[in-house]
């Protein structure tokens, strides 16, 4: 698995560097400059695989550390809960049946299954908030953030009223 990983990185990152020397021989021609994506979506949520791993390649540095914290988090409490899990299911299998320590067990084990299941859910919701946020910022990489279009919010004690400006 983690050589497949390798494997698809290294053609991504292949296939971004042609990307970019396409670019390159492309400035000259009667494409504009507007027409010319930076960055790639699809590269970006494939880098994603990798929680923090599409923040990287989107340049939100700010952005990586959060899903890998949280995903690491999240894997090492699934490892934690797991373990419990098969110990107490080891307990309970090896407990006699109708005495107090089998439904200690049976409950114990239950509840670390339904914890470490619910810790699964997170982490692909990690990996899919990353994913989403990643082809999002890829798409508005180049969106031009200037101050021809601003917004002021004015607050008086009579009347509150907003206030939306386009500079040409």
């Amino acid at each position: 698995m983690f050589g497949i990983i390798i494997f698809l990185l290294t053609n991504l990152y292949l296939s971004y560097l042609s990307n970019l020397s396409a670019q390159e021989n492309n400035k000259d021609s009667s494409i504009s400059k507007s027409i010319i994506i930076k960055k790639n979506p699809t590269a970006a949520v494939l880098f994603s695989i990798i929680p923090g791993g599409g923040q990287f390649y989107n340049e939100q540095y700010w952005k990586a550390p959060l899903f890998m914290l949280s995903s690491g988090y999240l894997v090492y409490k699934g490892i934690q809960c797991n373990t419990l899990f098969t110990e107490n299911s080891s307990l309970f299998e090896n407990s006699i049946i109708g005495t107090s320590e089998n439904l200690t067990y049976r409950t114990r084990r239950d509840l670390y299954r339904n914890d470490r299941d619910k810790i699964i859910l997170g982490l692909i919701g990690v990996i899919g908030l990353s994913m989403i946020d990643s082809y999002v910022s890829a798409h508005l990489y180049d969106f031009d953030v200037d101050d021809k279009l601003t917004s002021n919010l004015i607050i008086t004690p009579n009347n509150i009223s907003m206030n939306l400006q386009i500079k040409w």
